[in-house]
């Protein structure tokens, strides 16, 4: 599941809006992420967007204040059903595309570096004759 706080994932369309998902936990930031993606995936979803997470220090009432000392934190984003873009790049002409001759030794003899080396610089130095 992709979790991110931002509105869009590059590279994927958003095919479903599936509702808020949120959670307030005394639990290690790390697993809240855990519990977020079990709620949206009940709803269907494969992953989050616009997550926030706030720490908690202290409750009064129903209204958290925090500071560095966190023993908590609440998370929210919306759960969406997401589908990878498929991208076909297109296709150059094919007069554009080089022309490239492959030359392979000849491999039915013997191998000899020096005849394979000095076969290569006369090939070489035909190319460099012919531009």
């Amino acid at each position: 599941m992709i979790i991110t706080t931002t509105q869009q994932i590059e590279g994927y369309d958003i095919i479903e809006y599936l509702g808020l998902v949120g959670e307030q936990t005394t639990l290690e930031t790390d697993e809240i992420y855990k519990v977020l993606e079990k709620l949206a995936s009940n709803r269907g979803a494969n992953a989050i967007i616009g997550l926030i997470v706030h720490p908690i220090t202290e409750v009064s009432g129903t209204r958290y204040y925090t500071s560095s000392d966190t023993f908590g934190c609440y998370a929210y984003g919306t759960a969406v059903r997401i589908k990878q873009i498929e991208t076909v790049l297109p296709q150059p002409p094919q007069d554009c595309l080089p022309k490239v001759n492959l030359i392979q030794p000849d491999l039915t003899e013997k191998a000899e570096p020096q005849k394979i080396m000095e076969r290569w610089d006369m090939k070489i130095n035909q190319w460099d004759m012919q531009e």
